[in-house]
C-alpha cells in the first residue's frame, strides 16, 4: 500500500478542507475527482508532506509524510496547481536539481527543452504547467502526483497531457491525479475516489452529475 489514511481531517480556523477522509491507494493510477474547492489539493499536499493534517491518520510508504517530509519528498514527484517553482532558476536548472535529488535522469516531456534555458519567471501559464509536470517526472520518483493537470491549458496541451498519462501508465508509473474533469482519464484509472466539500462522496453519483451538465 502506498498511501493509507483514516479519518483524515484538515481544518483552517472554522472551515474544514477535509473531514474524516479514509482511503487506501495502491499501485497504478488513482484518480481523485471532484469540483473546484472540494479538498483535492489539500489531500495531495498532505500526502506529499507540505501540509500538516489537523487530525486522523496517514502513512505514505509507511511513513508519516509531515514528520518524514525530507525522506518522502525524495520518493515523490509533485505538480501542484498553481505550479510552485523557484522563479530565479532556469527550467533546466530546476529540473536537474530534482533529478539529482531523486537519483535519476531528466525526462524531456511536453517539449520543455524548447524553452528550459529561460528563467522561470519569464514563462507563460502554459509553459509553467508543462515544466511543473516535467519536474514531477524528473529522476526516479516512486509516486507521481499531478494536481489538476488540465487546468488553464489549450487543446494541444490537453491532448499531450492525456497521451503522457497513458504512456506513463503503460510503463508502470504509480500516479495520483486530481481533476474536476473526468472524461479524459475515464479509461485509464485503476482506482478512483470522489471528494466534495472535504468529504468522500459516491463516485458514480458524481460522474453522472458532471456528465449531465457537460463537466
Amino acid at each position: 500500500m502506498i498511501v493509507k489514511a483514516h479519518e483524515l481531517t484538515k481544518k483552517y480556523q472554522h472551515i474544514y478542507a477535509l473531514r474524516n477522509v479514509s482511503l487506501e491507494i495502491g499501485e497504478g493510477l488513482t484518480l481523485i475527482i471532484g469540483p473546484n474547492g472540494s479538498g483535492k489539493s489539500t489531500l495531495l499536499k498532505i500526502i506529499s508532506g507540505f501540509v500538516k493534517p489537523s487530525g486522523g491518520f496517514i502513512r505514505v510508504f509507511n511513513e508519516d509524510p509531515w514528520r518524514k517530509r525530507e525522506k518522502i519528498i525524495t520518493k515523490i514527484g509533485v505538480s501542484f496547481d498553481p505550479p510552485r517553482m523557484p522563479w530565479w532558476y532556469t527550467g533546466k536548472e530546476f529540473i536537474e536539481i530534482l533529478a539529482n535529488m531523486r537519483g535519476g535522469s531528466v525526462r524531456k516531456v511536453l517539449g520543455i527543452e524548447k524553452f528550459w534555458e529561460r528563467r522561470i519567471y519569464t514563462y507563460s501559464a502554459g509553459m509553467l504547467r508543462r515544466l511543473s509536470i516535467a519536474s514531477a517526472l524528473a529522476g526516479e520518483p516512486e509516486l507521481v502526483i499531478l494536481d489538476e493537470p488540465f487546468s488553464g491549458i489549450d487543446l494541444k496541451s490537453y491532448e499531450e497531457i492525456t497521451s503522457l498519462v497513458k504512456d506513463l501508465k503503460e510503463v508502470g508509473f504509480n500516479m495520483i491525479i486530481s481533476s474536476h474533469i473526468f472524461r479524459p482519464l475515464k479509461s485509464l484509472y485503476d482506482s478512483i475516489y470522489a471528494l466534495d466539500a472535504g468529504q468522500l462522496i459516491d463516485v458514480d453519483e458524481y460522474i453522472h452529475k458532471t456528465q449531465l451538465y457537460g463537466e
